[in-house]
């Protein structure tokens, strides 16, 4: 089972590639990157009953109400 460090880890990873996005105003590469959040947490969520779905898209840059 992966540790929150191991969460953290990934949430980071992503809120940087999303910033990138953001920042070049690519709204496509945003779009896949938010996919990619998405599954990620799935498969977390699988893994860790405890894992706190919110926490990491809060964490990751992805908020479901945007775009």
């Amino acid at each position: 089972m992966m540790t929150r460090n191991d969460y953290r880890k990934f949430a980071d990873l992503f809120a940087g590639e999303m910033a990138i996005a953001d920042h070049m105003n690519n709204g496509s590469a945003r779009l896949q990157i938010r996919h990619i959040i998405a599954s990620t947490a799935d498969i977390f969520a699988q893994d860790n009953p405890r894992f706190q779905r919110e926490k990491f898209y809060d964490a990751a840059g992805f908020h479901e109400t945007t775009e």
